[in-house]
């Protein structure tokens, strides 16, 4: 669904396009909540998050091949996520509905000061985010 999409928005003129991966999922308040019983990640979650991602890497880089001059960026949204999660005291002091302050503004949804840092580290990090 996801290639026949990017192969439309294509076909109308586009051909710079950002295609990010899922972020830890099984990071969120809700999995933590719910799922998690020592307030680690929960891992079978994690996984399949990651087995999603490995597969859409390369879907984005077969599409890219097969449509001239498109140029297709693909994003690790996983990682970023997983570096501000693992740095959260250097980033933001917790979880509330107070969005300026907290990495979650509900139990699935980033602050949108999360969704900043992830957009900096894209836009002026290294490398190994793209």
């Amino acid at each position: 669904m996801l290639n026949s999409s990017l192969q439309t928005a294509y076909s109308l003129g586009m051909q710079k396009i950002t295609v990010a991966n899922i972020g830890s999922t099984g990071c969120t308040p809700s999995e933590l909540s719910t799922r998690s019983t020592s307030g680690s990640c929960v891992s079978s979650i994690q996984d399949l998050t990651m087995r999603f991602n490995a597969a859409l890497k390369p879907m984005t880089e077969e599409l890219q091949a097969e449509l001239p001059g498109s140029t297709i960026v693909y994003i690790k949204s996983f990682s970023i996520v997983m570096n501000i999660i693992n740095n959260a005291a250097s980033y933001i002091t917790g979880y509330c509905s107070n969005r300026g302050d907290y990495m979650f503004w509900d139990s699935f949804h980033p602050t949108e000061d999360v969704n900043v840092l992830a957009h900096k580290q894209f836009m002026e990090g290294s490398l190994d985010v793209i």
